[in-house]
């Protein structure tokens, strides 16, 4: 396969001096894929340091009511991308529900985040039996809420997948093949032919159900997953193939091309394409994959670009080996 290394460099040099100017999550997003494709020391030094600090607290501020979700900021009704603003929308006509709902989701995330840094044997024993507590205690009615009414898998279907993936991926005694296996029917359930092709958004917010569900069996790159039981979400990448690079919307088609590569048994024809695709939109100027929602090279760009860039890095350096965190 064609070598991608002077391209993922040149982004890794853009975004490495930004990397502390954007928030706590959106650095160790970047980082830890990084150190995924890269198993650098310091990296996974700054990670299970810095995000164990901070994510903890916030746990505990979570857990004793000292921390409430901004909606007016986190979930802005004029988000620059289309989708966003539809999610956004629906997440501030249905606040009863989803306030509560995005708070348990921050404490499952910064949870799962110092699990999967091996971190959690750090945590003082009381803190970590209410955590569990808390985890435990309402997985299941969000679980069944955003499986049982579509809506919520059409609006917001990141944070629905996310919900299994980051709980199933902690220390529990639930049945994952169950959950999994309602999660799948529900999904399939929801998008039909006639909803995928009714709207853009709507067909958009398939394709990123699909990519989290493969993302999130990876242990969010932990390993390579097996097909067998996925080999639907495959076929259906396949099947929408054209439309999918008819959106234009990089961030997704760079995605579907991460998921294939991180299939145990990769198709390296396939992967081709979106590498090719991806590598002709960076830009040989500023030396990212930029939004299209602001000046080039503007921080407001580059800051919104983030998830688009470290997808980029990870497809385009084929993903043949993946670091573990280590104890």
């Amino acid at each position: 396969m064609k070598d991608y290394s002077h391209i993922i460099q040149r982004i890794i040099n853009t975004y490495t001096p930004l990397l502390p100017q954007f928030t706590e999550s959106k650095q160790q997003h970047f980082r830890s894929r990084l150190y995924k494709i890269s198993g650098d020391k310091n990296l996974l030094a700054t990670l299970q340091n810095d995000t164990f600090t901070t994510f903890t607290e916030s746990i505990k501020n979570s857990l004793e009511g000292k921390r409430e979700l901004d909606l007016d900021s986190r979930y802005k009704l004029d988000a620059p991308i289309a989708r966003q603003r539809k999610r956004n929308q629906f997440i501030h006509n249905n606040i009863d529900f989803c306030k509560p709902f995005l708070e348990y989701l921050d404490v499952l995330m910064e949870y799962n985040i110092i699990h999967r840094y091996k971190k959690s044997q750090d945590l003082d024993d009381q803190l970590q039996s209410d955590i569990h507590i808390f985890l435990n205690e309402k997985f299941q009615y969000y679980f069944d809420k955003v499986t049982t009414n579509p809506e919520f898998l059409l609006s917001i279907p990141v944070q629905v997948i996310n919900l299994l993936y980051w709980y199933i991926n902690i220390p529990n005694n639930v049945n994952s093949d169950i959950l999994e296996s309602q999660l799948f029917k529900a999904v399939q359930k929801t998008y039909t032919p006639d909803i995928i092709n009714s709207d853009e958004v709507l067909f958009l917010n398939y394709l990123y159900t699909l990519t989290h569900i493969i993302i999130g069996k990876s242990w969010f790159y932990e390993y390579k997953v097996d097909s067998s039981n996925i080999e639907w979400i495959y076929s259906e990448f396949s099947t929408y193939q054209e439309q999918i690079f008819a959106t234009k919307e990089d961030d997704i088609i760079a995605e579907i091309g991460l998921c294939y590569t991180l299939n145990i048994t990769p198709e390296t024809q396939i992967i081709t394409i979106y590498q090719e695709y991806i590598a002709e939109k960076i830009n040989n100027e500023y030396n990212y994959l930029p939004s299209g929602k602001y000046p080039i090279g503007s921080f407001e760009d580059l800051n919104l670009s983030e998830h688009r860039n470290i997808l980029t890095i990870l497809l385009l350096s084929n993903m043949q080996h993946l670091y573990e965190f280590p104890l």
